[in-house]
């Protein structure tokens, strides 16, 4: 005898439908912001990576090497505190940033042709969201770039603060409402880069920013 098969009723699948839509719409608010902060790390990691090779280079060449922030990667580039492209080079890539980077060890100076360009970065690759300000030590006046001497420090004034955030939200160390933890990248006049959490205020913590 055969057994007779049920299946859902229009009101059944209208209410599973309706659940689907109401956890869909608490989620997704969640996963969008993971997805922002998940950017702005990623942008800072690369931020880092930018500082680190220009160090080692200036370190292991035992001449100074430069990191500078720049609008893009084409010969119509300029040096920008608010951009997330970097160049490492021997000397300014503004104007010339689409130049190949160095494949051989020279020490030799650059020519006004080409700056000697180390390492590149387009800033696309952690995510259009992600922000940059860059600033010299005081936190106020805006800076394009940072030169590491032969010994890894830090020659001269130059960048010593950046802060990475993303345009779609406010920080939390910047309003209460804030939904954003944003990051910064703080560089001694040693030439140590690190990450802090400009929210923390605990003196004991050591995601503080000094």
């Amino acid at each position: 005898m055969l057994t007779a098969q049920r299946g859902f009723s229009l009101t059944e699948l209208a209410i599973a439908i309706g659940i689907v839509g109401i956890l869909m719409a608490a989620a997704v608010p969640q996963f969008t912001q993971s997805l922002q902060n998940a950017q702005m790390k990623s942008a800072t990691e690369n931020t880092m990576t930018g500082l680190g090779v220009a160090r080692a280079e200036a370190l292991r060449r035992n001449m100074p090497i430069s990191f500078y922030l720049v609008t893009d990667l084409t010969d119509a580039c300029a040096l920008s505190s608010t951009s997330n492209n970097w160049v490492v080079s021997q000397a300014s890539p503004a104007g010339k940033c689409a130049v190949a980077p160095a494949d051989a060890d020279d020490a030799s100076l650059p020519t006004a042709a080409d700056p000697k360009i180390v390492q590149k970065f387009s800033g696309k690759e952690s995510g259009k969201n992600a922000t940059v300000s860059a600033f010299l030590a005081d936190g106020a006046t805006a800076s394009t770039s940072v030169t590491f001497n032969g010994l890894g420090r830090v020659a001269g004034a130059g960048l010593a603060m950046i802060d990475l955030k993303n345009s779609t939200g406010a920080c939390q160390h910047d309003i209460p409402a804030g939904s954003m933890r944003c990051l910064r990248i703080v560089l001694s006049t040693g030439g140590q880069a690190r990450v802090c959490d400009p929210q923390v205020s605990a003196t004991t913590d050591p995601r503080k920013c000094p």
